[in-house]
């Protein structure tokens, strides 16, 4: 597992403590069941980041990753998906990732975690 930055607090979200996604995160969602597992990195009183179920089949999650503008490329996001893909092991589902070529930020959570590329998508237009 990565370990979060020294500062962070790495906690599960559950309907009885959603307060844990805090002001920027908490009006994304509303029933947080599809979402689960969904994990946080908090600073202090505040949510930096959150890895929650962006999809999800009967077999496999795959993982959606936010950080706060103001505390990126400090590793609390792959923190939070390292978190994220112990939860999701234990539930006995296979844990994915997937972002465009293009999104550096994912790309380096992904390097940062030790993930491989298993897959591309190509589009002509």
């Amino acid at each position: 597992m990565v370990p979060p930055p020294c500062e962070a607090r790495l906690e599960s979200v559950t309907a009885e403590r959603r307060d844990l996604l805090g002001e920027q995160f908490g009006p994304r969602w509303g029933d947080l069941a599809p979402f689960q597992p969904l994990v946080v990195a908090r600073v202090g009183a505040a949510t930096v980041a959150v890895c929650h179920a962006a999809r999800r089949s009967p077999t496999a999650v795959e993982a959606g990753v936010a950080t706060l503008p103001g505390h990126r490329r400090r590793g609390y996001g792959a923190a939070v998906a390292a978190r994220w893909a112990e939860e999701v092991r234990r539930l006995g589902l296979v844990q994915l990732s997937s972002c465009s070529w293009e999104n550096a930020a994912s790309l380096g959570v992904a390097r940062r975690l030790g993930l491989q590329p298993y897959a591309a998508d190509w589009h002509l237009t």
